[in-house]
């Protein structure tokens, strides 16, 4: 019955789906963030220990969620590089004097991590759940006329 009905009702039974569709490819990230805010120039981990040892370093922002840090040069520059798991890390930065500081993990509360877990499932259940709901009750509609 669906499948012999007009064009605009077919449109208008596939708009959610499509709708739906993008905002949850959007919302996954599949869809890539443009460039982030900061705009700090990449720096290999390599790269990085040698411009610590050749004391071209001041400061270092450790930000141990993402394994990153933040790197500030002598002349003001900065530079983000990605952690290599190095135990003689904090040895080497410490014996070319460079200042270290560490950005607190953001722990959320277990209710917000478990709330926040069921959302998007929540939301794919209700997605492709509802158009065949719809689609049932428009047929039981028809059905009766």
């Amino acid at each position: 019955m669906i499948a012999q009905g007009s064009p605009k009702m077919k449109r208008k039974l596939l708009a959610p789906i499509f709708l739906g569709l993008i905002i949850s490819t959007t919302s996954c990230g599949i869809i890539p963030n443009q460039q982030k805010e900061n705009n700090l120039r990449r720096m290999s981990y390599s790269d990085f220990i040698e411009a610590v040892q050749d004391k071209e370093i001041s400061r270092v922002l450790i930000s141990p969620d993402n394994a990153t840090a933040q790197v500030v040069e002598n002349d003001g520059s900065r530079s983000e590089v990605n952690l290599a798991p190095d135990k003689d890390l904090l040895k080497i930065l410490t014996e070319n004097n460079v200042d270290i500081a560490v950005t607190p993990t953001k722990l959320a509360n277990p209710w917000q991590q478990a709330i926040s877990s069921l959302i998007f499932p929540a939301f794919l259940l209700l997605l492709f759940s509802a158009p065949p709901i719809l689609i049932i009750l428009i047929i039981v509609l028809l059905r009766k006329k």
